[in-house]
């Protein structure tokens, strides 16, 4: 019996200790939030994330309603998926995942797109911005977060994402790119404007070839001297100097 009276109030009194540490940490001020973390905004400022969290700010960090502000910043086009969290015993960390432009097009205004061909809102300027710029092509519709309704712009969206990730360094040197039904896709890169035309299939492979023949003109001083390269013709590229 001694025992189990021992078991009982001590049981007893970790709920009391539980139960008035509870009470301390909801009435006590600094566990209202004071700070918002954020990781992975460039593309969305810090006002729009401030507002998406605007009614939870200065709120109890338990009181805090983090799905509200996770269903907000979710709605911004920009943003490819949010995690948002307490971190005791004041803050709240906003963790972005935000949809990365893999090419701009110009068109009704200055707009981003992505590798999955969802059209990101309309930028301010293409000055400082390392993209490829889609030219030739039209986008049809203007709504920033859906994907983009122009087959050819969003084959080229997804084909820019590959060669970002398999081969930066030609990523890096496109200026333009296009693509139609005569010449399929067909770039001008940075350096001396150069016209490239690739055709249709196996293009990663031609992309490839295209780094090894750049380096080569850079490192002859060739690059100036060349009208056009067309790598359309199985192991073949064709190399048109200037008059």
């Amino acid at each position: 019996m001694r025992k189990a009276g021992k078991i009982v109030f001590f049981s007893t009194s970790l709920l009391l200790i539980v139960m008035h540490l509870s009470l301390w940490i909801q009435d006590n001020q600094a566990f209202s939030v004071q700070n918002i973390r954020v990781t992975g905004a460039y593309l969305v400022s810090a006002d729009e994330i401030l507002q998406a969290a605007r009614d939870e700010a200065q709120k109890h960090i338990f009181k805090a309603d983090l799905r509200t502000i996770e269903k907000r910043l979710a709605k911004f086009p920009q943003v490819k998926s949010v995690r948002v969290s307490r971190v005791f015993p004041n803050s709240i960390r906003i963790e972005l995942e935000e949809r990365e432009p893999v090419a701009v097009i110009i068109d009704n205004g200055i707009w981003g797109v992505d590798a999955e061909g969802v059209l990101l809102p309309r930028l301010q300027t293409v000055r400082g911005l390392d993209f490829p710029v889609i030219v030739g092509l039209q986008l049809r519709s203007y709504i920033a977060g859906e994907v983009v309704k122009n087959p050819r712009i969003r084959e080229l969206a997804k084909i820019l994402g590959e060669l970002r990730q398999q081969n930066p360094v030609v990523y890096h040197l496109i200026s333009e790119i296009t693509m139609n039904k005569l010449t399929g896709v067909q770039l001008t890169l940075i350096t001396h404007q150069v016209p490239v035309i690739l055709g249709r299939g196996r293009l990663m492979q031609k992309f490839n070839k295209l780094k090894s023949l750049y380096q080569y003109l850079l490192a002859t001083h060739e690059m100036k001297s060349v009208r056009y390269l067309d790598l359309r013709f199985h192991d073949q590229i064709v190399l048109k100097r200037k008059a």
